[in-house]
């Protein structure tokens, strides 16, 4: 689940985000390596900010939702709210990723073609469905597939954030290997699971 709704999420907003700085002239090099920070900064420090950001009682979030007269969830402790909480922290960190992918999609489009668009009547929409999304294709690909790939191994945000809780509910194949391993000391399972997850991951 967490990689069904995280990576679509991930591609969607990283596309926008190519397209809208793939129109910049001024700039771009630097507002592309501002989006780059949340993907430089190590997991385990991304986990522990965001511990604090959206901690229920102490957090600048609920202070500010609480302000506003709202009555904000306990995010990664809420059953209904933790796994859609690790859903951003994990788009938040890697949607860069994917940006700067489709972006290098984007900047290997010939000028031409959009000129040879524009001169047979070819609308926006028109020129991003019929040309520029069927040449970004293997882009997308290269991006959807390694990070769907990555979100099946995610541990660190889910070992800070959530600990595989409420319950079980954000406990994924990585943090179920950790728990039976060095949790409940069932090492012949856990190495077991861990060789499935590999032929899995390379399938």
């Amino acid at each position: 689940i967490f990689a069904l709704v995280a990576v679509p999420l991930q591609i969607a907003i990283g596309l926008g985000l190519a397209l809208l700085l793939n129109t910049v002239t001024r700039g771009r090099e630097l507002y592309a390596s501002l989006f780059l920070i949340p993907m430089m900064v190590a997991p385990i420090v991304v986990g522990f900010s965001w511990n604090l950001f959206l901690n229920p009682i102490y957090g600048p979030l609920n202070a500010f939702l609480k302000w506003l007269s709202l009555s904000p969830p306990a995010w990664a402790q809420s059953p209904s709210w933790a796994l859609p909480t690790l859903v951003v922290v994990d788009t938040w960190q890697w949607t860069p990723f994917v940006m700067i992918v489709l972006l290098a999609g984007l900047h290997s489009i010939p000028r031409r073609v959009y000129e040879a668009a524009r001169v047979d009547g070819s609308n926006r929409r028109q020129t991003f469905v019929n040309i520029v999304l069927p040449m970004l294709m293997p882009y997308l690909t290269v991006a959807f597939v390694l990070r769907f790939i990555d979100s099946f191994r995610v541990f660190d945000i889910i070992y800070i954030l959530t600990r595989g809780g409420p319950g079980t509910s954000t406990q994924n194949l990585a943090y179920y290997t950790y728990d039976l391993g060095f949790g409940r000391f069932e090492f012949g399972t856990a190495g077991a699971l861990s060789i499935v997850q590999l032929v899995l991951l390379v399938a």
